[in-house]
């Protein structure tokens, strides 16, 4: 799913506010835009908001951009430091000659946070895909997460799963994501 309906942002929307809720006043904090180096790659990374901690991070799904997260981002930005990107090969990002795995797309996002010096703690929020990469990310750097929200999650093993309930649903699931685009697979 590309696109969040109304519910489904309110709800995030909510998750995070509850997640994130700081007694401490909040001030206006820059906005941040643009291509970030991360060793041999560029990425893009639009932050605003709040200049206060935790930074909320928004994961997108599977082939998503940024931008399926703006609505949100637009919401979040009133209250907490909120940041969107574009993994490598998609987007504004480089592209990439070989897919990444989880792994790799992790360390890409933790590259990307620190060369834009956003600052932890991080919520992250997952959609989709993304909620694998953030909890691979929760497992990697333990120290930097504080919280965490999953919108319609993935998971690792889902395509096993399907192949045990149906193996012509798998069949046209796989058709859709072929091995190499499996990018769960860290």
């Amino acid at each position: 799913m590309s696109t969040m309906d109304r519910p489904l942002r309110l709800s995030v929307l909510g998750l995070i506010v509850t997640v994130t809720a700081s007694p401490h006043p909040m001030s206006r904090g820059n906005q941040e835009v643009g291509l970030v180096e991360t060793g041999s790659h560029r990425m893009f990374v639009h932050c605003s908001g709040k200049a206060n901690a935790p930074s909320v991070i928004l994961e997108p799904g599977t082939n998503d951009t940024s931008e399926v997260w703006s609505a949100v981002q637009k919401q979040v930005e009133q209250f907490k430091h909120v940041c969107i990107y574009d993994r490598l090969g998609l987007g504004k990002s480089d592209k990439l000659a070989v897919e990444h795995t989880a792994d790799e797309i992790v360390a890409d996002l933790h590259q990307l946070l620190h060369a834009a010096f956003v600052p932890a703690p991080y919520v992250l929020v997952g959609h989709s895909i993304g909620g694998i990469y953030v909890r691979k990310y929760a497992v990697l750097y333990p120290a930097e997460i504080v919280g965490m929200v999953l919108v319609d999650s993935a998971d690792e093993e889902q395509f096993t799963r399907v192949s045990k309930i149906s193996p012509e649903w798998a069949q046209r699931i796989r058709s859709r994501f072929p091995p190499e685009d499996e990018r769960s697979k860290g």
